[in-house]
């Protein structure tokens, strides 16, 4: 039973990364549709942004107190499904 829980979450954490690849390379296509040239200065600091977010991602679970770090910000921040990103909203 345990094997299987394992598997079943490795399966998950794969999908998951899976999924966030999908979701940089989305916001790439959207920089690169909104952006007149690649010379762009927002298109280049959309693109740097992009890779040091993915770098960081990797770092964070390459590294199990890094995971172990994340989960705790997460709760401490009560993020839901319901309210995702809600602390990066503006305060205007």
């Amino acid at each position: 039973m345990k094997t299987d829980a394992i598997s079943d979450s490795t399966e998950k954490a794969v999908k998951s990364f899976d999924n966030i690849e999908k979701t940089l390379k989305g916001l790439m296509e959207i920089a690169r549709i909104s952006a007149p040239t690649e010379n762009d200065l927002y298109f280049k600091l959309t693109l740097d942004n992009i890779i040091v977010l993915y770098g960081n991602i990797i770092d964070l679970i390459t590294n199990d107190s890094g995971i172990k770090q994340l989960k705790k910000k997460f709760h401490d921040l009560e993020i839901s499904k319901k309210t995702p990103l809600k602390f990066l909203e503006s305060n205007d």
